[in-house]
């Protein structure tokens, strides 16, 4: 079985997420892509509702929605970390990850498989100014860029590049193998629907 069709997971080096938004909901479409960020196969699938503080948002092969692959879920409605659990169809939890609050620009943390990463946009000032428009009624024009370190190696285990085009899109490097496909996924949607952008 091709380990990106398997409901037990796998590693996909690179992928793409194209997320398009409406007033209500928030479609993400997930393909393979080679280095040079040139989309392949879609192996994933996802809506999530934008007026929803805590909901499970349940992703699938593809838009059909006919096979589920996995979800994740938002801990506390209110709770301002954002502790989000990644479970797999069994409802075993593979992931977590959490959103640190205290800081002045937006810090991930993320734990997986015995791992932990800690993520950072890789531009402060950018990430200031993106802060500066949750109090606004309007999103951020910025893009944002986040680089995933393992805190006990330092070396990189996801970068995530975000480009403005129609759709949005999230260009997504994954060189430790240990990360499961759809734990990188789960966490780069939630960039997205978390960051408020």
């Amino acid at each position: 079985m091709n380990m990106i069709n398997s409901l037990d997971g796998g590693h996909v080096p690179f992928f793409i997420v194209q997320q398009k938004a409406t007033l209500i909901i928030n479609r993400y479409h997930i393909f393979t892509a080679d280095h040079n960020g040139q989309r392949g196969e879609n192996i994933a699938f996802a809506e999530q509702k934008r007026t929803k503080l805590k909901e499970e948002v349940l992703f699938f092969t593809d838009e059909s929605k006919n096979l589920p692959l996995f979800s994740f879920k938002r801990r506390k409605a209110l709770h301002p970390d954002f502790t989000t659990d990644v479970f797999d169809l069994a409802g075993n939890q593979i992931a977590w990850f959490i959103k640190n609050w205290t800081d002045t620009t937006s810090t991930w943390y993320l734990h997986y498989t015995g791992v932990e990463a800690t993520g950072r946009e890789t531009s402060q000032v950018k990430a200031l100014i993106r802060n500066a428009f949750y109090d606004l009624p309007l999103p951020s024009p910025l893009t944002y860029d986040f680089d995933f370190i393992d805190n006990a190696t330092d070396q990189p285990v996801m970068t995530v590049e975000h480009q403005k085009t129609l759709p949005d899109r999230y260009f997504v490097a994954v060189p430790d193998t240990r990360l499961d496909f759809r734990v990188a996924i789960a966490m780069v949607v939630a960039l997205d629907a978390f960051e408020m952008l």
